[in-house]
């Protein structure tokens, strides 16, 4: 599983995950990393390009062969100092700096699944891995400090320990997905809140967010479980404006798991949303993932299947796990085995980026895109 990452400066408010100016987003000069697990268990690696378009890739492996923890990178985090905030499911974090040095870091958990950096430098992690023993809820590092937040300490405001994602919205309270529902934490009173299914949430479990440049924030369902041994699922996502209006969004005609897993949410520079479901096992036969482009005014204005918006470039049963939007609208596509696609427009693929098309080493998993962000 990988992550990429496009650019190592601060977004311009400085907080969340963190984005380039329009003068720094030039396709072929745009700053990238890709995280991926060449084992799930032994190694990790991160590839760092400055000119994706000249193919200028360095590696970092894990262990003794670059320095990252032995594990598998599930999450990268650029700073405004040129470095990146990296964690991994099993190793803890660490911390590329831009100098290229890796030093690793102690936790209260050693299963980060995602990084978030808020405008004053700080560093939120969150700490879950499947099993309950490594559900450690989320830590937050400061001035070489850490504060541990879990289910018990917040006395129930954070309802589970079980953190999948982080996000810091444009008034800087903290947004948690979590196995039973979606946390809203206000460092500025110390106040915390919380919304799950009853609520009005398409699901139990939320596993993504993305906050817009309104106060809203998107979140997106893992699925609910209606009849396994028929591959019966029921999920979706949904758009919760800054008042707390809630708006699901729900498929009752596609309702495999991979239909219902939402992976990735991006916000184009018109305020709409590009949503992915995906989460096929590679032997299975699939669609490819399923995509819906949600318009400014809230309406499902185009739904795809992964092999209609990747025309003929998603064979061996491989799917699209992520899209991210840049500034000028573009996408970027990240697979479960084929690497990178940059489109201008959609079914329309502008560059492809693959251990294939001689990119990165010729090693699978790094062909394996967890997410982007841009």
């Amino acid at each position: 599983m990988a992550t990429v990452s496009f650019p190592l400066s601060p977004s311009p408010t400085g907080e969340g995950k963190q984005s380039p100016s329009p003068t720094e987003g030039r396709l072929g000069g745009w700053k990238f990393s890709i995280a991926a697990s060449l084992s799930r268990i032994k190694e990790s690696s991160i590839v760092v390009s400055s000119e994706p378009a000249e193919k200028a890739f360095t590696s970092y492996l894990g262990g003794d062969k670059g320095g990252l923890p032995v594990a598998g990178v599930r999450a990268v985090a650029p700073d405004d100092k040129g470095g990146l905030w990296i964690g991994t499911y099993g190793g803890g974090a660490a911390y590329l700096d831009a100098a290229g040095k890796i030093n690793a870091m102690t936790l209260p958990g050693s299963y980060v699944n995602d990084i978030a950096i808020d405008k004053a430098g700080g560093v939120w992690f969150t700490l879950g891995g499947m099993e309950p023993q490594n559900q450690k809820g989320a830590a937050y590092l400061k001035d070489g400090k850490v504060i541990h937040y879990t289910k018990e300490s917040t006395k129930g405001n954070l309802i589970s320990d079980f953190v999948q994602s982080v996000e810091i919205d444009s008034s800087g309270k903290i947004w948690f997905a979590t196995a039973s529902g979606l946390v809203c934490f206000d460092p500025a009173n110390n106040s915390w809140k919380n919304w799950t299914k009853e609520s009005g949430l398409p699901a139990q479990s939320v596993g993504t967010l993305t906050a817009d440049t309104k106060g809203g924030i998107w979140i997106g369902c893992y699925p609910d479980t209606t009849d396994a041994e028929k591959n019966i699922y029921s999920g979706g996502y949904a758009y919760m404006t800054k008042e707390g209006a809630i708006k699901a969004y729900t498929d009752t005609k596609n309702t495999k798991f991979a239909d219902q897993w939402v992976r990735s949410i991006s916000i184009d520079p018109q305020g709409g949303a590009w949503v992915v479901k995906s989460g096929s096992y590679s032997t299975m036969e699939n669609a490819g993932g399923r995509i819906d482009y949600v318009n400014p005014k809230g309406e499902i204005e185009a739904q795809y299947t992964g092999q209609e918006l990747l025309p003929g470039e998603l064979k061996d049963n491989a799917e699209i796990r992520t899209i991210a939007v840049d500034y000028k609208g573009s996408l970027w596509i990240g697979t479960s085995s084929k690497g990178i696609f940059f489109c201008k427009k959609p079914k329309t693929v502008s560059k492809k980026f693959s251990r294939a098309n001689g990119d990165w080493q010729d090693i699978s998993s790094l062909d394996s895109i967890f997410s982007i962000a841009v």
